[in-house]
């Protein structure tokens, strides 16, 4: 929700009567509705991701280190 004041001229300081806008939209607004229903995945997902990541890397190294060091 927003508010605006209408077009008329007015004088500083005057008291200036408010509508409510319901077409008006701005970026708080987009953002609360962006993430209001919005699932995060679990905190260590990156963590789990690296680690695993870094494992396959390992095994795979080794696993090509000892074909190398197999003879054809």
């Amino acid at each position: 929700m927003a508010y605006d004041h209408e077009d008329a001229p007015f004088r500083d300081g005057e008291t200036v009567p408010l509508e409510i806008r319901t077409d008006h939209s701005t970026t708080v607004y987009k953002l609360q509705e962006a993430f209001k229903n919005v699932t995060f995945p679990d905190a260590d997902v990156c963590i789990t991701a690296i680690s695993s990541a870094l494992a396959s890397e390992s095994s795979t190294a080794q696993a090509l280190a000892e074909s190398e060091g197999q003879p054809d």
